[in-house]
């Protein structure tokens, strides 16, 4: 009687980490998404002409376009990923002005990351 035995492990393992790896990118590019609709949604602060500027705890109001788009997401290995900007004024904006728009996505993180994960396959 012969027994053949297949090493399966390794590929499952492989196919595990990168279903992991791709449920952090797509759940970090999400929440990128959701800075930026919320930057882009109605503003009710004051009025500068054509600008309408975001009240406090509103996600910052786009102006100038600058601030939203250097939103951007980068991988910080395998099963890590930062959503920034390299802008100043993000951080001031996000917590001395109340202008809350990644402590609003990093909220709703952990739905996005149960959406992305019911849909891993």
């Amino acid at each position: 009687m012969a027994v053949r035995y297949d090493d399966n492990w390794r590929a499952a393992r492989a196919r595990v980490d990168r279903a992991a790896s791709e449920l952090v990118r797509r759940t970090a590019l999400d929440i990128e998404a959701a800075i930026k609709r919320d930057m882009a949604s109605e503003k009710h602060g004051r009025t500068y002409g054509e600008h309408v500027a975001s009240a406090r705890g509103e996600a910052p109001a786009i102006d100038t376009g600058v601030l939203v788009n250097s939103v951007q997401t980068s991988m910080d290995g395998a099963y890590a990923a930062e959503v920034g900007s390299p802008q100043e004024t993000a951080p001031i904006l996000e917590t001395t002005l109340d202008r809350p728009a990644w402590r609003r996505a990093g909220e709703g993180a952990g739905n996005i990351f149960r959406r992305n994960a019911g849909r891993m396959r």
